[in-house]
């Protein structure tokens, strides 16, 4: 296949081997797709995500090849995908496929407000409990000073400062063998994304809010923190979170009892942790 991430995904999932009939992705011969329903892919937000982490001009696809069968074709499908920061989700019930942003991107306010929660709020008046936080995220291994987004025929570097230790040097995304066009543009839209990601580690923060209003959200989705009860790593102040930026991991709604467990991915102040 010779498509964006996205696309390739949505026809993976989507595909019977019947060409057209679960819908425009359904394209690929049926021992290639999973044939889910085509009701049960947000394409909607499939496409936002997808102008989002499109090169700003040019070519945006990959090249996907498989010489062998897939014992499991969806660990494949997203052992690919990471590679580029994408990773699928479900939104209220439909499979979509979304990407890591950089949180302290100021233009992050001005994309389409449809690609992640805007004017979302999480107050100590939403939250029933707070059920967790770290400094550093256990999930996580080690920061890096340097992240490398290697294409085929060459490779971009973006270098910050080592805020804990351990650390290692380099982190490298080796996507040589997925990207032979508009190499340049491809790489640019990756470092605007993914070097936030793998040069710091996140605080994380778990909270249970109270009724359903939060049940919408899901991974992917960014919204802003403002508590007392907890704060960020460097602050000395004791004043909490402000309006932090925060990338929602795993959203959990508990429909009979009205509450939603929401695990949480916080970034660093730029100005404190950014070189």
């Amino acid at each position: 296949m010779d498509d964006h991430p996205i696309d390739a995904a949505r026809k993976i999932i989507a595909s019977t081997g019947t060409a057209l009939g679960n819908g425009a992705y359904d394209t690929l011969p049926a021992s290639w797709g999973y044939g889910l329903s085509d009701l049960l892919i947000d394409h909607e937000d499939m496409g936002r995500w997808k102008g989002y982490s499109s090169p700003s001009a040019g070519s945006a696809d990959w090249d996907w090849v498989s010489l062998t069968a897939q014992a499991n074709g969806l660990q494949w499908l997203q052992s690919r995908l990471s590679l580029g920061g994408f990773f699928l989700a479900i939104r209220q019930g439909r499979v979509t496929c979304r990407c890591c942003q950089d949180l302290n991107d100021g233009t992050v306010s001005a994309l389409d407000p449809g690609l992640y929660q805007t004017g979302i709020e999480i107050t100590d008046d939403d939250v029933l409990t707070w059920d967790a936080w770290e400094s550093w995220d256990t999930s996580y291994g080690t920061e890096s000073l340097t992240t490398k987004i290697v294409t085929d025929s060459s490779s971009s570097t973006t270098t910050g400062h080592i805020n804990g230790l351990p650390a290692e040097n380099i982190r490298t995304y080796d996507l040589s063998s997925l990207i032979f066009a508009n190499e340049p543009a491809h790489r640019a839209n990756l470092a605007g994304r993914m070097p936030w990601w793998s040069n710091r580690i996140p605080e994380r923060v778990v909270c249970t809010t109270g009724g359903l209003s939060h049940a919408r959200l899901c991974a992917g989705d960014v919204v802003s923190i403002t508590t007392t009860a907890i704060g960020p790593r460097t602050d000395r102040s004791g004043a909490g979170y402000q309006e932090r930026r925060a990338m929602i991991v795993r959203s959990s709604p508990d429909w009979w009892n009205g509450s939603v467990v929401l695990d949480l991915a916080v970034m660093g102040d730029r100005d404190n942790e950014y070189a």
